[in-house]
């Protein structure tokens, strides 16, 4: 609500002393009741022909003949002494100092202190006494102040008017006439009446003049709407001010229709936000878009439309993803998008609505912004390699995992629909890609410095078309520093006599897939004859084929998961050094000669080979298909050179010591099948296949038997770790044409491949 607070002040109305000179008329100083005065107290005064009554100025005053003394007797009972410079319209007869008491006159009241006594016609309203108004009253063409207890109201109920201010006028003759305007707080300096010319004026009070004379009374009733005035001068009032709060067109208190200015339609420009072909940055995993805009003419309140670009006209507010407010007092607007839209267009609609009905204006320019987002997160090491996607199609992992650099040559970058497409920048272990658009057809991809990691998780080293990459600020990579070498067989039964801990052991990752790597402990033969693998049996040890620890026979056989044997002893003798060298009735003693190079005669029992101490083969060995050795060795073997033994022919190497397989010797293209070692290998102790090779490790391929009755070692790495992603280090493939072509002495089945740690 609000107050409106009027202070009404004290309005002086200061004495003039007029002098005129009218042709053809003299006028004399008199002394009788003229204009209705009280001779019996009042100054020197006199007349004019209209019958107005003007105090003389004092001795000398051309107007008043004989005048000598300041005052007429009886002389009013206060002493005047005029200030300096005396007030505007003031006397010396009746100006009163601070100290001096105005006596009452005809029409007054009394007053003490500076100011005015009340003369007769001119009236200055005194200071009332006893509680009186601060207010001129008229009446009878009289004025006073108001006394106690009585109120400008009252003024009327007396027959006079209230505030009235005097001019002097004259028509278009000269003719002195009389014209009377009524003072108000709000209006303008008093003006003559229509037809006359202003003579004098008291200048400076607020007045809206009437337009008749003295017997214009009970001019305007509140409210002033419009009506004609009460008395004789015609015309209407014209103040009706809080008659219409709201102008809307509607009628008034008075009968008559208020201006229409405020309902008229909104016009004007606004500034969107966003502006047409604005990118808008909105950071996983908000959602929202905050609209806004600059406030327009004469509107009150706006409508907005939402809509996916593109979408037809006629359906801005039925489209899904779009979204139509109304009637919004704000200048801004927490739009909730769909992450699957990637641009949007908007607009607004102004709308006045101080009346009723409400008013609209136009729809503005359609504008178009983007949505896009940035995409976080982190490259995180998987030494278990035990990451997997979760429910929301991002790679997790429980615990372990550590930050890491993909490597300097990594890139990261994003693409998508109508291709767009951002790339990324790597800092240490985290990145970020700005600019994606906020769209579901999204694809994140890195590419890591393959010579040193390689991705467990996504497998692919890439996230497509996963929303979950747009509402996640955490969209992780996890990485292996190149898998751990694994060996692999192809047909052979593989077998390992341990009966606890772990008898198998061969990591083969997720990242060997089919066609091109075939995630099996055990495959195929070369024609890929189905059911051609074979199996996996150990004494009661276990078997591990993978990196998932809860899955660790996923990988035994290329045609079953889950084939393999626990528990399996060998009831008969084992087929060792010792076995095989009673069978052929070799000893210490017997004839040395083999020392290394292969054998261009045969040998001197006619039945095999022997060397008494340690061997090591630096030429390559080449077997026709009609050549046909056993070996005995009662020492180590090493291999450093190729042995290759044609289809038809036989070879076998029989060893009390280790068997140790170079790093020198291998194939130097990882996707070989091609063997390198060909042949029977029997060793007492271990069957090694070394390592550690300079400038890298070969891909070791051995075709025929092979058994370590100590253990075997394999012990290649890739120097690229990632080469392990989808190649083993170790390949045996099973050469059943030995069993055909061996000697009757060795009649007994020698396909067992053993591992033991």
């Amino acid at each position: 609500m609000n107050i409106l607070k009027r202070i009404y002040s004290v309005i002086i109305i200061s004495l003039v002393s007029f002098i005129f000179f009218h042709s053809g008329s003299k006028i004399q100083a008199q002394s009788f009741n003229c204009c209705g005065c009280d001779s019996a107290v009042e100054v020197a005064t006199y007349c004019d022909k209209n019958n107005f009554c003007y105090e003389c100025t004092g001795p000398g005053d051309p107007n008043c003949p004989g005048l000598t003394g300041t005052c007429l007797s009886p002389a009013p009972a206060c002493s005047c002494t005029p200030p300096s410079p005396p007030p505007q319209g003031g006397c010396s007869s009746s100006w009163c100092t601070s100290s001096s008491t105005c006596s009452a006159i005809q029409g007054s009241t009394q007053s003490s202190g500076a100011g005015y006594c009340s003369p007769p016609d001119l009236v200055q309203c005194c200071t009332p006494s006893g509680g009186g108004q601060s207010a001129l009253c008229y009446t009878d063409n009289r004025p006073r102040c108001l006394g106690e207890g009585e109120s400008p109201s009252q003024c009327q109920a007396m027959g006079g008017r209230q505030n009235e201010c005097w001019i002097v006028c004259r028509n278009a003759g000269g003719t002195v006439a009389q014209c009377t305007s009524y003072c108000s707080q709000a209006g303008t300096a008093c003006t003559c009446c229509p037809g006359l010319t202003q003579d004098f004026s008291t200048s400076g009070w607020p007045c809206i003049c009437g337009s008749g004379g003295a017997s214009c009374t009970n001019i305007c009733n509140a409210p002033y709407c419009g009506q004609p005035n009460k008395g004789t001068c015609g015309g209407t009032c014209s103040n009706d001010s809080n008659v219409c709060p709201n102008s809307c067109g509607q009628v008034n208190a008075c009968g008559r229709n208020c201006g229409t200015s405020d309902e008229t339609p909104p016009s004007g420009t606004t500034t969107p936000t966003p502006a047409n072909g604005a990118t808008v940055t909105v950071t996983p995993p908000a959602t929202t878009v905050t609209l806004s805009w600059t406030a327009m003419t004469k509107a009150t309140k706006y409508n907005l439309q939402i809509y996916p670009t593109g979408t037809p006209s006629g359906q801005e507010c039925t489209a899904s993803g779009s979204a139509c407010p109304t009637n919004l007092t704000t200048l801004n607007y927490a739009f909730t998008f769909t992450p699957t839209i990637t641009s949007y267009t908007w607009r607004i609609l102004p709308i006045n609505g101080t009346c009723t009905p409400a008013v609209n204006g136009s729809w503005t320019s359609p504008t178009t912004f983007t949505i896009v987002s940035p995409i976080r997160g982190n490259f995180i090491l998987d030494t278990t390699q035990s990451s997997g996607v979760g429910g929301n199609g991002l790679c997790q992992l429980g615990s372990g995992g550590t930050g890491q650099n993909p490597g300097a040559s990594s890139t990261i970058g994003a693409t998508w629909g109508g291709g767009g497409n951002s790339l990324g920048v790597i800092s240490g272990s985290g990145y970020t890609i700005s600019n994606v658009a906020y769209t579901n057809s999204t694809t994140v991809t890195l590419t890591p410095d393959l010579n040193l990691y390689s991705c467990v998780c996504p497998s692919s080293c890439s996230y497509t078309n996963t929303t979950s990459v747009l509402t996640s600020n955490n969209v992780n990579f996890y990485l292996s520093n190149g898998k751990q070498s694994w060996w692999q067989t192809s047909n052979g039964l593989i077998y390992a006599g341990n009966t606890t801990g772990t008898a198998v052991y061969s990591k083969i990752p997720a990242t060997c897939t089919s066609p091109s790597c075939t995630p099996a402990l055990s495959t195929r033969t070369v024609l890929n004859t189905t059911n051609s693998d074979s199996y996996v049996v150990s004494g009661g040890g276990a078997i591990d084929s993978t990196l998932d620890a809860a899955s660790q026979y996923t990988y035994l056989r290329q045609d079953g998961t889950t084939g393999h044997i626990l528990g399996a002893t060998l009831n008969g003798p084992q087929e060792d050094y010792s076995y095989f060298a009673q069978l052929f009735g070799v000893s210490t003693t017997s004839t040395v000669d083999f020392t290394g190079t292969q054998p261009s005669s045969a040998p001197t029992n006619g039945k095999n080979y022997y060397a008494n101490s340690d061997v090591t083969i630096n030429s390559a060995w080449n077997l026709t298909n009609n050549q046909s050795m056993v070996i005995f060795v009662n020492g180590n073997l090493t291999i450093n050179q190729p042995i290759h033994v044609a289809e038809g022919g036989f070879l076998a190497f029989i060893v009390n010591g280790n068997i140790t397989v170079a790093n020198t010797v291998g194939a130097t293209t990882f996707t070989s099948g091609t063997p390198v070692v060909e042949g029977v290998y029997i060793a007492d102790q271990q069957l090694i296949i070394a390592g550690g090779k300079a400038g890298g490790d070969l891909k070791f391929v051995g075709g025929g038997m092979f058994a370590g009755w100590g253990g075997v070692q394999l012990n290649r790495t890739y120097t690229t770790p990632t080469t392990n992603n989808t190649n083993p280090t170790d390949l045996f493939i099973y050469r059943p044409d030995f069993l055909l072509n061996a000697p009757p002495q060795l009649g007994s089945p020698l396909q067992l491949w053993q591992e033991t740690n």
